[in-house]
């Protein structure tokens, strides 16, 4: 092979390679990557990347907007759509890519379509829930969807439906017997829902993970006849704790505590029960933990972005992109980006170049 051709391809191969995964010995190398500004100066309170990393979405105001993240240094806007008169919740991608579902704190939900992310179409949106529909998860087949909400934004009585995707799509009805023996409904009562597979595990469909303010984390079982059963309860100090991040497999819980005048954020292990880590919380509680469980971040009011090693509660790295607060941060669904909104609808990218 030629030199020419040969240091070319070894270039195009430099450029060309993905983001390293964001673990506990390189988060503090962490870069921004990407500044996204908006024309719309409101809060950012709900984003999501699609299953294949190629699709950003974000509710900002009343509007929907979605990028084309392919490259990460350089998004592309595809599409807006006004539909969000409360403002987004949750967003959810279907993990085919081919819809998307937004939650509003109104509690109605909104289904588009996505077959042509450039020109997107809303299926349908209708009133799922009294208050706020907060979290939405589709299940890994994307036959079902899962909404959580309250019978009232001042009461913390969980509220969740189980809708058959196409039914929904059809005539917005739920189902009234959510029995899937090869699900497990895994949700948390402010910030997700997680799927995992329960083949072996036929007595048990369903489990709930939710705060309150009794001071607990609540888990409970339901059986075929949706018999809830508490398998577990774990006591906070505080006096309101909520859930708000899950780990891919289910596992670990990042939740915030709070009482009158502190506020923590604590990672749970829900398999074992135990409280592995308090560290103090900066911001909105609006925090994540990546994929494999084992970093934590949030954003601050003062603007400062902040990750934690999720089992030590050490600090790794803080960073100061600008003096606005950062509302909410997202891992992506492989860890390899951290996504980041603010108060004035700016999005950025934190990951290893």
């Amino acid at each position: 092979m030629p030199v020419s051709i040969l240091i070319f391809t070894l270039l195009t191969c430099v450029l060309a390679q993905e983001p390293q995964v964001i673990a506990v010995d390189n988060a503090a190398q962490l870069e921004q990557l990407t500044v996204i500004p908006t024309d719309i100066p409101d809060p950012v309170y709900a984003l999501a990347t699609s299953a294949d990393g190629q699709l950003l979405a974000a509710g900002i105001g009343s509007s929907l907007i979605l990028w084309d993240i392919s490259t990460l240094t350089a998004p592309v806007e595809l599409a807006r759509l006004e539909i969000l008169g409360e403002g987004a919740s949750d967003i959810a991608f279907a993990n085919a890519g081919n819809l998307l579902v937004v939650g509003d704190w109104s509690g109605r939900l909104h289904v588009v379509r996505l077959e042509n992310p450039s020109n997107p179409s809303l299926l349908t949106s209708f009133q799922a829930h009294s208050e706020y529909a907060l979290p939405v998860a589709f299940s890994p087949d994307d036959s079902l969807l899962v909404s959580f909400g309250v019978t009232s934004f001042n009461s913390y009585i969980p509220n969740i439906h189980i809708w058959d995707v196409e039914a929904l799509i059809r005539d917005s009805q739920t189902i009234t017997d959510f029995y899937q023996p090869a699900r497990r409904i895994l949700a948390t009562g402010y910030g997700t829902v997680h799927f995992e597979d329960t083949s072996n595990d036929d007595d048990v469909q369903g489990t709930l993970i939710y705060g309150s303010e009794a001071q607990t984390i609540t888990v409970k079982t339901f059986d075929d006849n949706l018999n809830p059963k508490v398998i577990d309860a774990f006591t906070s100090e505080f006096d309101f704790v909520d859930p708000v991040s899950i780990s891919s497999d289910g596992r670990y819980v990042v939740a915030v505590e709070d009482s009158e005048d502190n506020s923590v954020l604590s990672v749970w292990d829900v398999t074992a029960g135990d409280q592995l880590a308090t560290f103090a919380s900066q911001g909105s509680g609006l925090a994540s933990i990546n994929p494999a469980g084992t970093i934590v971040a949030e954003g601050g009011y003062d603007g400062v972005l902040y990750v934690w090693d999720a089992r030590s509660g050490d600090v790794l790295a803080r960073f100061t992109p600008s003096d606005i607060s950062i509302e909410i941060v997202s891992f992506s669904r492989e860890g390899r980006v951290l996504v980041s909104g603010d108060g004035e609808g700016i999005l950025r990218f934190w990951a290893h170049p």
